[in-house]
């Protein structure tokens, strides 16, 4: 008999065809006189009374049927049961393995029986297919067998069919209310310590819940009518909650179809996996089993709508390696079932054995013969460790004491946290520093007395000691106070990387001032604002930026006071500006004592050395103080260079202290100067950009010191943890520094557990006093519940976690703001600038997979080409762009790449997709790699033309990078120096972001519109790079981030 296979037999027979999967083998243990020919005959009456134990599936044309065979096509098989145990366990174990076989689906029914007998005792082995056999079938397996051994084979009636699919007339309201319980629910609500993969092979947990909980549970279960499984199901709906940093959680549990017809249980593939909704906003202990029993009553009371079908009409996204909505299974059983038969055998049905499992984590509450509650967390093996598993069962476990708890508490005033997780988290907390109580630049005075004549900065043409340092940084501080400067005002300093930059730092401090950086390279508009914003009572520069404000020359001296200001180690020691979500940027404010606190750490973490550092970095980007002031603290040497241009400044650092983002690091290691240079290093610190696993074993080989991966918020002073870089080990960002402690919370503030991913907040010496004339800023991201004992702390909006033993991992933003070669970008601000151009009705950036920069999609009033699509605008139209976003944004936020769309993606309540965008900037990104090269006399000659000059060979692979066919360092500099008659404003980080000959032809083709150039490039030129600005000398980026340009176009 042939008749179409259920959606729930459709679904398994899917999954055989992804992946086949075991049998399920039941295993009943029959104890008493055993009366095998009575047995065999009781087995082939439930044959014939449960037909599902006859069918086979087969797909026809007309799609998945399902067969009904005879009784005598179902393997049954007999075999003796030796009187010894262990030959008997061997016996069990052998044909448990033989039957544990996957169906093949031959057209077999999916089922095949094994007795294993002997006259006190006998083993049927039932191997189903999930298909023919659900877990709630065991119980009607068991009742069919004793009925049919006990009473007779024929006091056995046959078991109906299960029921239809739901009328015509039910399914408008079956499927409304599903569409409407799950509008707008998770995609996939699962654990954050979970590894995805194919692997399936099973592992669990389990435990024996306290009979003094279980006892609690059932009274709760009398006074509310949650049972003891809708308890379980709300702690694990809390728990993944909080695990997950979410408030809407959806969990999946079964509901079996009606199973008993004219008094026998049917086996079959009746249950329907449903999915559950629980909502924890706001929500008590009490309200909680509330919520929980009412969503699974309304879910258990629409079930008969298959799940594909709920997938359907709610429009859920599928995936091929996870369940759509939820990775969660709640489900209930029984922990083993004995029953005695009229003919006095005693059956025992234990639990099959699965070794897979269906979903990625699956909470069972078994219920024992003595009334106890198991407690089991099953996942597959590989996707969680043990330490994990037992931790998730213990919250699980601590969850039910508290929904059980007399007083009803809201879920964010509970603490599911155990000891041991208590213990592991004290690692988050650093030691005491011995931070000196005083200023800076006393360190930097004490040093000088101590050793006047040792060499402080360093050049490549000279040198100057303490002495002069900070005699310099005195006569320079008597002209600022001559000038009106006061203790408390700020000083702007906008200097070129030489020693006059150092002296200015000091001497503002001298002063009694906190000094505002200014990077030459920035677009003079955002100078300006700094500027405005900032307030400075003086300005250190070559020349006049703001009208009115006096200014002062590097070398400007005036006789020295009686008497230098007071400076407390608590007055701010600089106004550090970064990027700002609303358009504008915003001033963070450190002080003294965070200073000489990150110093002090420095110093424990390399008492010995290096002795020299090498400082390349711009002084707008914070990790220069390690850099320009940290070695004057410590008595060492700091080495002014750029990163640009340190291999050929320095190609022997001897043993030095570097630092540098790991976009600057992979560049040295793709160059043989660069790698020689790297293998000379003390010390290398990189920090400011994710640390690729890659870069980091690379950079661990290749470096003779210690290599350290560093992060910190330029609102916590430079560096928060630091992490040694071990070789073939997951990347971290380490431990907390000294006097500083990091917590990893959801967003009530509670501590989440090792694994958990959560928003990474800071207190301690390194954090600062906020933002510079932004109250409002200032207490959202440095809230007062933070500020325990009087310790200010900081809400990064970095998603870590944390590994015991290992530290903290960045995982990635809680907001908008991504980084750029090693530069911090809100996207807010790229943003709004766009949008504030004519005829852009709309924007958003995303930034490119390698981090080296961004792509905008703008949405234009007047674009008839537009499309759902990207697409990238015209030339003319992207230059203007550029052009007229270049005298605010800075290099690493200058857009790279502009495109044009219809619309921007938007999620289902209408929000910004930034998934989408990314997916846009990766396909851009791998077009543009790919794209034909320009015709003949275009930007593309030109380029092959000079690079084929520089290598010296023919230049056959356009998709190569520079450096993999040969170039080096100092070859991109002629490169850029040819270019530039062609492309004026042409500058070298965009060699260094367009590092093969297609992206940068394409690069150049949108920087500078222009026809066929017949005279091609000037290959006469200068070898040295030539200035764009007429100052008549060599300028490259010298700051941290590789790629930020230094003149606006």
């Amino acid at each position: 008999m042939l008749k179409p296979a259920t959606s729930g037999q459709l679904r398994f027979f899917v999954l055989d065809m992804q992946r086949p999967r075991p049998a399920i083998v039941h295993r009943l243990a029959v104890s008493g006189t055993v009366d095998i020919d009575r047995l065999l005959t009781a087995v082939r009456a439930v044959l014939r009374a449960q037909p599902a134990l006859r069918v086979s599936l087969r797909m026809e044309p007309e799609g998945l049927v399902q067969r009904v065979h005879p009784v005598p096509d179902v393997p049954l098989a007999a075999h003796p049961l030796p009187e010894d145990e262990e030959a008997a366990d061997r016996a069990l174990a052998h044909q448990l393995d033989v039957l544990g076989a996957p169906f093949d689906h031959s057209g077999a029914p999916l089922c095949r029986i094994t007795v294993l007998h002997r006259a006190d005792r006998a083993v049927l082995l039932f191997a189903v297919h999930h298909g023919v056999f659900d877990d709630g079938s065991a119980p009607a397996l068991l009742s069919s067998l004793t009925v049919a051994h006990g009473l007779g084979p024929d006091e056995l009636a046959d078991a109906e069919p299960a029921e239809g699919p739901p009328p015509a007339e039910r399914l408008g309201p079956l499927r409304r209310f599903w569409a409407n319980a799950l509008e707008g629910a998770p995609e996939d609500c699962s654990l954050p310590q979970l590894t995805p993969g194919a692997e399936r092979a099973r592992a669990s947990v389990a435990t024996r819940l306290p009979a003094a909980l279980v006892d609690r549970m059932r009274r709760r279960a009398a006074e509310t009518g949650a049972s003891a499984f809708t308890q379980v199901m709300s702690a694990l709906a809390w728990v993944a909650g909080w695990y997950g940093r979410t408030d809407d959680v959806v969990v999946a549990t079964v509901s079996g179809a009606g199973r008993d017809t004219r008094g026998v249980s049917v086996v079959g593939c009746l249950q329907n996996t449903i999915p559950v909704r629980v909502a924890l906003t706001g929500a008590t202990t009490e309200d909680l089993l509330d919520r929980t029993l009412e969503a699974l009553s309304d879910a258990v009371e629409h079930a008969e709508l298959p799940l594909e079908d709920i997938l359907a009409v709610t429009g859920a996204r599928r995936h091929p390696d996870r369940k759509p909505f939820t990775q969660l299974i709640c489900t209930q059983g029984e922990l083993r079932t004995e029953t005695v038969d009229a003919a006095g055998l005693r059956w025992r049905m234990e639990p099959p054995e699965s070794d897979q499992v269906e979903y990625d984590v699956s909470v069972t509450l078994l219920h024992a013969p003595d009334g106890g509650e198991h407690l089991v967390v099953a996942h597959p093996r590989t996707a969680l460790d043990a330490r994990t598993a037992e931790r998730f069962l213990d919250h699980l476990v601590a969850a039910l004491d508290a929904l059980t708890a007399p007083e009803a508490r809201l879920l964010t005033a509970h603490d599911l946290l155990g000891a041991r997780e208590r213990s592991e988290l004290a690692a988050l907390t650093g030691p005491p520093v011995a931070a000196a109580g005083v200023p800076v630049h006393h360190l930097v005075r004490a040093r000088a007395r101590a050793t006047p004549s040792a060499a402080a900065v360093r050049t490549g043409t000279g040198e100057l000691d303490y002495a002069a340092v900070t005699g310099r940084a005195r006569r320079l501080a008597a002209a600022l106070l001559e000038a009106g400067v006061r203790p408390g005002d700020r000083v702007g300093i906008h200097l070129d990387r030489t020693p006059d930059l150092v002296i200015a730092v000091l001497a503002t401090w001298w002063a009694g001032a906190a000094y505002v950086p200014l990077d030459p390279d920035h677009p003079a508009e955002r100078l300006r604002y700094v500027l405005r914003d900032a307030e400075p009572a003086a300005l250190i520069a070559g020349a006049p930026l703001l009208p009115g404000l006096p200014t002062l020359a590097p070398d400007s001296c005036a006789p020295e006071p009686v008497s230098w200001p007071e400076v407390a180690a608590d007055a701010p020691a600089y106004v550090m500006y970064t990027s700002g979500s609303t358009g504008s940027p915003k001033g963070a404010v450190i002080r003294h004592d965070n200073l000489c606190a990150l110093f002090a750490a420095f110093d424990a973490r390399f008492p010995q050395g290096p002795a020299v550092v090498l400082a390349g970095t711009s002084s707008s980007f914070d990790i220069s103080l390690i850099e320009l002031v940290w070695p004057l603290t410590s008595g060492r040497t700091l080495h002014l260079t750029s990163h640009r241009t340190v291999l050929q400044d320095i190609p022997d650092p001897g043993g030095a202290f570097y630092q540098c983002t790991p976009s600057s690091a992979r560049l040295h290691t793709t160059s043989p100067e660069g790698r020689a240079f790297l293998a000379r290093l003390g010390g290398l610190l990189v920090g400011g950009e994710p640390l690729a696993g890659d870069l980091a074993d690379d950079l661990a080989g290749l470096v003779p010191g210690p290599v350290l991966n560093g992060y910190g918020p330029t609102e916590a002073t430079v560096y928060t943890t630091l992490w040694r870089v071990l070789p073939g080990a997951p990347v971290h960002i380490g431990l907390p520094l000294p006097g500083v402690r990091c917590q990893v919370v959801d967003a009530h503030g509670r501590d989440l557990p090792p694994g958990c991913p959560g928003d990474l907040v800071i207190s301690g010496t390194g954090v600062g006093d906020g933002y510079w004339r932004r109250p409002e800023l200032t207490a959202e991201r440095f809230p007062a519940p933070h500020r325990a004992d009087g310790v200010t702390g900081y809400r990064s909006g970095d998603v870590v976690s944390f590994t015991p033993g290992a530290g903290l991992k960045f995982l990635h933003r809680a907001d908008d703001q991504v980084k750029v070669l090693g530069q911090r970008i809100e996207t807010g601000e790229i943003e709004t600038t766009l949008r504030r151009r004519p005829g852009v009705r709309d924007a958003a950036v995303a930034p490119l997979p390698d981090h080296t920069g961004v792509i905008a999609f703008l949405v234009r009033e007047d674009d008839p080409g537009a499309g759902a699509l990207p697409r990238p605008l015209p030339v003319a139209v992207a230059a203007e762009l550029r052009r007229g976003t270049a005298d605010w944004l800075t290099g690493a936020m200058l857009p790279t790449a502009w495109h044009g769309v219809a619309d921007l993606p938007r999620s289902p309540n209408g929000k910004l997709d930034r998934r989408v965008l990314a997916d846009w900037a990766a396909a851009r990104t791998e077009a543009a790699d790919s794209a034909p090269s320009a015709l003949p006399g275009t930007a593309a000659a030109a380029v092959l033309e000079v690079w084929e000059r520089i290598l010296g060979e023919p230049v056959t692979d356009t998709a190569a990078t520079f450096f993999a066919l040969g170039g080096t360092s100092s070859g991109i500099l002629r490169v850029l120096t040819l270019l530039r008659s062609r492309h004026p404003s042409l500058h070298a980080a965009d060699l260094f972001r367009h590092t093969t000959a297609r992206a940068l032809t394409g690069f150049l083709e949108g920087l500078d519109p222009q026809g066929p150039d017949p005279q091609g490039p000037d290959l006469e030129g200068p070898d040295e790079v030539g200035s764009p600005t007429g100052r008549g000398r060599s300028r490259v980026p010298d700051d941290g981030p590789i790629g930020t340009r230094l003149r606006p176009l």
